[in-house]
């Protein structure tokens, strides 16, 4: 006997209520319920997802219990047999590109989609607190989707989880979700995190990044007795 798609489905995790939240996700699915709900997947390094007999997988779950809640989690653990699912399976490589700012500019959100059917009939990015609706993305080639945003409702600086959604033409219905941040930036210098170096050859080393309205950046290492780090700080201009 063989199964695919193999998840591991919290029914208590959804998301959206709280208090228990699963870190490292893989997706949520209203495969249970009609209610999207938090999941991690088995086989993620297998093309084709498959168990076959004796397999074994493992996966790590990072849950967030705050403070008074249950420290007990409900799951199901489903699969397919013989086949694969009909629903998108994931959606991953989530991209914003563009800045966005309070009071103006744009972003393009872009995402892959996977489905073994082939028949992704529509993918939303839910972003009505930043754009005053949902948005729904264009299937630009392959199964890659990408939406241009703004921020009409004057959202201030910060980072936004908002959701992606992707639905197929299964019999069963079933849609996939993925969580995104998108970021607002804020005026003047900001300083973000690119990475770890043991050795950084050079203090500062100017990297332009928006010449067209005067924002630039530059690369500043620190040290400290413990480790080392590398911060790209970049000024972004009022208009």
């Amino acid at each position: 006997m063989r199964v695919s798609d193999v998840r591991l489905i919290f029914t208590d995790i959804t998301e959206i209520t709280y208090p228990q939240k699963l870190n490292n996700l893989d997706g949520l699915t209203t495969a249970i319920g009609g209610q999207a709900r938090s999941f991690l997947a088995f086989k993620k390094s297998d093309p084709d997802r498959f168990f076959n007999p004796y397999d074994v997988d493992t996966v790590t779950a990072h849950i967030r219990f705050p403070p008074g809640s249950p420290l007990f989690i409900n799951f199901k653990l489903t699969a397919w047999l013989w086949q694969h699912c009909g629903d998108p399976y994931e959606i991953s490589n989530i991209k914003q590109d563009g800045f966005l700012f309070e009071h103006y500019g744009s972003s393009t959100i872009s995402c892959q989609v996977k489905n073994w059917q082939n028949d992704v009939s529509a993918v939303t990015l839910y972003c009505a607190s930043i754009t005053g609706s949902a948005e729904p993305m264009v299937n630009t080639y392959s199964d890659y989707w990408e939406a241009e945003i703004e921020n009409n409702n004057n959202k201030p600086p910060s980072l936004w989880n908002l959701f992606i959604k992707a639905k197929s033409l299964n019999p069963q219905g079933i849609d996939t979700y993925n969580i995104i941040q998108i970021r607002i930036y804020d005026y003047g210098w900001q300083d973000e995190g690119i990475g770890t170096v043991s050795n950084p050859m050079c203090k500062y080393t100017p990297k332009y990044l928006d010449t067209d309205n005067d924002n630039y950046g530059i690369y500043v290492a620190h040290q400290s007795s413990s480790y080392q780090y590398i911060t790209q700080r970049t000024y972004y201009a009022e208009p």
